[in-house]
């Protein structure tokens, strides 16, 4: 698999991707909006419908949602 430059960083944990605004938009188009499914424990966090896979040099992860 080959990977393109540059990318775009993200933080991961317990399979949940955390992304700034600008790169929610590169991914989805300027203006776009989550679609929450499930509120976290964290007051003010939500899981979202969205998934993407992350790509990198070890490999790659599926179903990572927002």
């Amino acid at each position: 698999m080959k990977l393109k430059e540059p990318g775009i960083i993200v933080g991961v944990s317990n399979r949940h991707v955390h992304l700034s605004k600008e790169d929610l938009e590169i991914l989805f188009g300027e203006g776009y909006e989550l679609h929450p499914i499930k509120d976290l424990k964290q007051p003010g966090q939500y899981a979202a419908e969205e998934v993407v896979t992350l790509v990198g040099p070890k490999g790659k992860i599926e179903r990572v949602r927002f």
